[in-house]
């Protein structure tokens, strides 16, 4: 059978000679390539290289991109410019605004920016996620345990045998109806531990639409990362 050989995207390159005596690729913030080379090693030998780590030139260009792409991040449904400001203050902070998560740190501070962020993160889903407890377990006339908010791999939420629930911090990046979904969710556990048909007509009595935030945790869950 014939097959038709493909011939992989050629990888461009800045080339930069010095009075260095070996070769050495840099992949740049911006994803670009550079080569740094002795003045006297030819262009084939330094093409040869870059060949044999087009793999290892790819994966990290990937990185880049995704990193670039963490400049936005979900925040309550909505896509947003993560921004960072230096100020005079000695403290740091954050402003929200309609498009943009600000954060203000003092001049000179090295900061996580992922790190300060996910807390502040955590301290916003545990305000909005209590408060929805709260209202809906009223409205469920359910009791219930203790309410934790933590970094669950797999679950968005769980209710255990004892009523003490957990819920993900990442909720606070989805739709507000997405999270008050999950914590309805959670809560239907204190009359029902299953997911029979009682279980679900709960649910639907509390949050007839649920079935569509059940839908945007499927599409979109995996955008809930910082």
């Amino acid at each position: 059978m014939d097959q038709e050989m493909i011939n992989p995207e050629p990888i461009e390159y800045v080339l930069k000679r010095s009075n260095r005596k070996s070769l050495a690729i840099e992949i740049t913030s911006d994803g670009k390539v550079i080569v740094r080379a002795p003045m006297m090693v030819p262009v084939k030998e330094i093409e040869q290289l870059i060949e044999k780590k087009r793999d290892w030139i790819r994966e990290h260009q990937t990185k880049q991109e995704i990193r670039k792409e963490r400049d936005r991040v979900l925040y309550r449904g909505s896509y947003k410019t993560v921004c960072v400001e230096e100020h005079k203050s000695n403290m740091l902070s954050i402003e929200l605004t309609e498009e943009s998560i600000i954060i203000r740190k003092p001049r000179g501070f090295e900061l996580n920016v992922s790190a300060y962020l996910e807390h502040w993160y955590r301290k916003e889903a545990a305000k909005a996620i209590k408060e929805s407890v709260e209202r809906h377990g009223r409205q469920m006339q359910v009791t219930y345990g203790r309410v934790a908010i933590k970094d669950q791999k797999t679950r968005w939420g769980s209710c255990s045998s004892l009523g003490n629930l957990n819920f993900n911090y990442r909720l606070i990046m989805a739709p507000e109806r997405v999270l008050d979904y999950v914590v309805v969710h959670e809560l239907a556990h204190r009359v029902h531990m299953n997911h029979s048909k009682a279980f679900w007509d709960l649910v639907g009595q509390v949050m007839p639409e649920y079935e569509q935030c059940r839908i945007w945790l499927k599409e979109h869950g995996s955008e809930l990362m910082i």
